[in-house]
């Protein structure tokens, strides 16, 4: 697939395996960490949608952040 998407992500250090996966490819069950992000792609020319379990950024690739 190479088509533009929009990515939504939420964080939460309290809901491992409740709205999000507790362990996704990139973290390793029995390693001691724990998955707090849930990340979900929208595309933008398609109907295609779904969940992101592990992500590399690409150098073309923008990630925004909210200012805290």
């Amino acid at each position: 697939m190479n088509e533009p998407v929009d990515i939504l992500g939420f964080y939460s250090d309290y809901h491992a395996g409740v709205f999000m996966t507790q362990f996704v490819p990139a973290i390793k069950k029995g390693s001691g960490m724990e998955n707090a992000l849930h990340i979900l792609l929208i595309s933008r020319t398609s109907k295609a949608s779904g969940h992101i379990n592990d992500i590399n950024l690409g150098e073309r690739m923008i990630l925004r952040l909210p200012k805290w």
